[in-house]
């Protein structure tokens, strides 16, 4: 279900995956949320754990000879990963329809394509001194999360291209 993931891990070693899905049905039941968004975050860990195994089988072969060893070692470790992705301590599902201010329709029976880099929106004004930052203001990226780091880093080089005058 999941069309992007993002490694969301932090420095301390806990686990944590950031991802973005469509769903495809047309009306939102309240009272089976729960069950629904449940059933979303097991199968986003399944779709993750089968994603580790391929991963975990693409490196191996390419980083060493295969022995009947390594290929258990090797069932272990993607066992192993596999249950330890299932093994998820809490999620969160957030249904963006249902925030006011980002659509106006409870119920979209389409996703609407990100949108084209704006040159105009990632132009500063003011002689400089007002900086637009923003995943739709990149000019790589825009609608998606890289936009937004990249529109961050764009804004970070002018303040520091500004100070140093």
């Amino acid at each position: 279900p999941a069309f992007q993931v993002y490694d969301a891990s932090t420095k301390d070693g806990s686990i944590a995956a950031l991802t973005f899905f469509a769903l495809e049905s047309s009306s939102f039941d309240a009272a089976a949320a729960a069950d629904i968004d449940k059933q979303l975050a097991d199968d986003i860990a399944s779709q993750i754990a089968s994603v580790w195994r391929a991963m975990m089988i693409r490196q191996s072969s390419s980083n060493s000879v295969s022995t009947s060893g390594n290929q258990q070692q090797l069932h272990e470790e993607i066992s192993s990963a596999q249950e330890q992705v299932r093994k998820f301590d809490n999620y969160h599902v957030k249904r963006w329809p249902m925030e006011r201010y980002i659509s106006e329709d409870q119920s979209p029976k389409v996703i609407h394509p990100h949108p084209y880099p704006v040159r105009n929106l990632s132009t500063n004004d003011w002689n400089g001194r007002l900086l637009f930052a923003g995943t739709e203001t990149d000019l790589s990226s825009p609608g998606v999360l890289e936009g937004a780091v990249g529109a961050a880093d764009r804004v970070l080089r002018e303040l520091r291209t500004s100070f140093r005058k």
